[in-house]
């Protein structure tokens, strides 16, 4: 959850993790723009910060990796997609395809090896990186759409977490901590992270629509979002938060929208996660919240689905 709302906010990260320095995007009219849960909020939020590439201002280069910050030519919408992948693997834009159809309601099944994983679960785990659990949202829907693809830590990479229950969550959140901006939810650190696992890719991107998440569902690719909303305007969530990640995994055969949700009801329970929200207030506390900002995180021989022909955003 983000920060600055139970249960989750965002703070740092270790020797192993990245290491940030100054950043300067800038939107398409010239302005200076960072992401809404990263915008200074007083006694609460810092500014992310990356390393300019020497070479191409809109190059950002965190330690060991190398991301672009695209804008699109619009001004009127100001969507920032950062692509991650390790150095040395290339970087541009994805190849879009033209006419995206309609996709399919499909609905990802939960078995064993998809497993969901509450942040709940960690509160008082290794405050030093962002408080320990209760802020972990961002890590914690990382590592279970890490898990999925079958990418997380090994037994000997986690042997370190103590007490050492869900510890690929610990390990996550240990390796995408950012000391600058001194929190764990830093959108392009998550993908970055989840882009040194096996052969996965990742960036960060905004969507316009539930319909379009739905081409990714359809896809067989689980979405990271980024929501906020007062408590009861999401029925069945429990709380309210100011900022709050979780896993879109499906869509019920009328459209409501299958969730792993790491608040987990507030409930220090992994059997708490999967949720099914209601899609017009799903939509609602989404889109105009955070823009529509969403993790894709694939293996590199996953096929994106086809963008919007009209203004592609991925």
């Amino acid at each position: 959850m983000g920060r600055g709302a139970r249960p989750g906010h965002q703070r740092r990260h270790d020797d192993e993790g990245l290491r940030p320095g100054p950043l300067g995007v800038r939107g398409p009219r010239g302005r200076r723009w960072h992401p809404p849960h990263l915008r200074r909020r007083p006694g609460r939020h810092r500014g992310d910060r990356l390393h300019r590439h020497p070479r191409d201002p809109h190059r950002l280069r965190p330690d060991g990796l190398a991301a672009r910050v695209e804008a699109p030519a619009s001004p009127r919408h100001l969507r920032h997609a950062v692509r991650v992948r390790r150095r040395g693997d290339g970087l541009g834009p994805a190849r879009c395809q033209e006419g995206a159809a309609q996709p399919e309601r499909t609905r990802l099944r939960h078995d064993p090896r998809r497993p969901t994983y509450s942040q709940e679960v960690h509160v008082g785990h290794y405050p030093q990186w962002d408080n320990g659990g209760e802020a972990w949202c961002s890590p914690t829907s990382t590592s279970m759409v890490v898990a999925y693809w079958g990418a997380g830590p090994t037994a000997s990479e986690t042997a370190w977490v103590d007490p050492p229950v869900d510890a690929q969550v610990d390990f996550t959140a240990r390796h995408v901590f950012d000391y600058t901006y001194d929190g764990a939810g830093n959108w392009p650190f998550n993908t970055a992270y989840a882009a040194t696992r096996a052969d996965l890719r990742g960036f960060v991107t905004r969507l316009r629509s539930l319909t379009e998440a739905e081409a990714f569902i359809a896809a067989g690719i689980p979405l990271v979002v980024s929501v906020s909303f007062k408590k009861g305007e999401l029925t069945g969530a429990g709380y309210g938060t100011n900022g709050h990640l979780m896993v879109v995994v499906g869509f019920t055969p009328s459209g409501d929208v299958v969730c792993n949700d790491p608040a987990s009801h507030l409930v220090a329970s992994d059997d708490q996660v999967r949720v099914v929200y209601d899609r017009e207030q799903f939509e609602n506390v989404w889109v105009p919240h955070s823009g529509g900002i969403v993790y894709v995180i694939r293996p590199a021989d996953r096929p994106l689905p086809p963008a919007p022909a009209h203004e592609p955003n991925w």
